[in-house]
């Protein structure tokens, strides 16, 4: 089954599931670089960057969470 022709809901939960993944790699990236270049930074400066980092995680749990939920709906109703 092409990605197209699933319905409107699996479609979005997929984007946002991948769109927060991103936004967490991107900020771990910021917070690798940000540490070797800048070690003698204050620890509320990597919190800043924690803190985004932490809502992208609990988000990407959701709709992972919420995508497997899905799916199961969709298997068992198929197998009926």
């Amino acid at each position: 089954m092409k990605f197209f022709s699933y319905p409107t809901e699996y479609k979005r939960i997929v984007y946002h599931l991948i769109l927060n993944c991103s936004l967490l790699l991107f900020a771990a990236v910021v917070m690798v670089y940000a540490f070797y270049q800048f070690p003698s930074a204050s620890t509320f400066n990597y919190v800043l960057i924690a803190i985004p980092m932490t809502g992208s995680a609990v988000r990407s749990v959701y709709y992972a969470v919420k995508l497997k939920k899905m799916r199961t709906a969709q298997s068992s109703t198929s197998e009926l």
